[in-house]
């Protein structure tokens, strides 16, 4: 997918060669007879069609699709013939069109929505992030991608938070582009995810993943409660959807909940195969949470069943371990905590083990080196 010049908005000036301006001018003219009706005709002001024939002004692109209809010539003479767009304070830019959305453009896109915002006029955007890896990661990648752009660009610390790096981008052009995919001004509570992303191939979907995971992700490890997962906090209801449905292209499993305290909608990556995928395809470019998405991996031990476990081989496990507790099972052999406890629980129903072997719940969360062992039931017979 590209950008072109003309999926610009309509009131973006743009300016043409002398030399081209003049033949279109000259045919022009003498198709309408004069310059007043030309004006009339493509509904121009009659002192902005005088400036441009002099080359004193810059003309807005739906005027020149206008003149593109009017005078039946190809639009791609306009592209051929352009030479830069103008900015609000006067100057100019030069863009090379078509603009190419690479994998590093769908990561900007991804981490301007996470950390990010576009200003209500489109006079500029702003990214904040407290990791200055990732700032320079921004600035270089927007800086490869528009060329022309270095004027325009600011990086300082954050007043209010000075923990935080900004990074400014004076530029309407750029803000306008950018615009095509996010939404302007500071509205974090409706932001979504770009259209284009769910018709893109997989690699284009993961560097946006990864911007997004970036700006608002985490990963969780307690080693004394052995929590491990991967999550994402944000603020739209459509976003955390979006977020969800992309992981499902990459089947990866996730639970989305939202908590009504604080008007926010959260996601979970958990289990190994899960954490996994997501490690191999998404991961981070932010240091820290790639170092800790490393250990979390490293903390499963190399021996790991799959999901569909058979009762038979869970019952040889089950023999071999003792005391056999749902936490033992699930720590020597890894299916994942809720996995693990699943199965236990299926091989008690079936009266393939007895109701001591499952253990408690809270084995599964509280304890993990030395768990306390139950007090057995008056009642109790072993069924194994």
């Amino acid at each position: 997918m590209n950008i072109d010049l003309f999926d610009l908005p309509g009131n973006v000036k743009i300016e043409l060669r002398g030399d081209f301006r003049k033949k279109i001018f000259r045919f022009a003219q003498d198709k309408s007879k004069t310059l007043l009706n030309l004006s009339k005709i493509l509904n121009i002001d009659y002192y902005t069609l005088l400036n441009f024939k002099h080359g004193r002004n810059f003309l807005p692109l739906e005027f020149l699709k206008g003149f593109a209809e009017y005078l039946e010539i190809d639009i791609d003479l306009f592209r051929k013939n352009y030479i830069a767009i103008h900015t609000k304070r006067g100057g100019k830019i030069k863009l090379n069109f078509p603009i190419t959305i690479d994998k590093d453009f769908c990561w900007i896109i991804g981490f301007i929505i996470a950390d990010g915002h576009i200003s209500k006029s489109l006079s500029g955007l702003i990214i904040s992030n407290n990791d200055e890896t990732l700032i320079k990661l921004s600035e270089d990648i927007i800086r490869n991608t528009f060329m022309d752009c270095k004027r325009f660009m600011k990086v300082s610390r954050n007043k209010i938070r000075p923990k935080n790096i900004l990074l400014e981008i004076n530029s309407m052009i750029l803000a306008t582009i950018f615009s095509l995919f996010i939404k302007n001004g500071q509205k974090f509570d409706v932001a979504e995810a770009p259209k284009f992303i769910f018709n893109s191939d997989k690699e284009m979907i993961c560097y946006f993943l990864r911007g997004i995971f970036d700006g608002d992700g985490y990963v969780k490890f307690n080693r004394k409660k052995y929590s491990r997962c991967i999550g994402i906090r944000v603020s739209s209801h459509k976003l955390i959807d979006d977020i969800t449905k992309l992981l499902n292209i990459l089947n990866i499993k996730s639970l989305k909940y939202d908590i009504k305290d604080r008007h926010e909608f959260c996601l979970q990556i958990s289990d190994y195969q899960n954490i996994k995928k997501f490690y191999e395809l998404v991961n981070f470019n932010q240091k820290n949470r790639r170092k800790l998405l490393n250990d979390v991996l490293l903390s499963y031990k190399q021996i790991q069943k799959p999901d569909g476990m058979s009762e038979k081989i869970a019952l040889e496990i089950v023999k071999n371990i003792e005391p056999c507790t749902a936490l033992e099972f699930i720590n020597e052999y890894k299916c994942s905590r809720i996995r693990g406890q699943i199965i236990l629980q299926k091989l008690y129903k079936n009266k393939l083990i007895s109701r001591e072997r499952i253990g408690r719940r809270t084995y599964l969360y509280r304890y993990l080196n030395n768990p306390p062992i139950p007090p057995r039931p008056s009642n109790f017979s072993p069924l194994i």
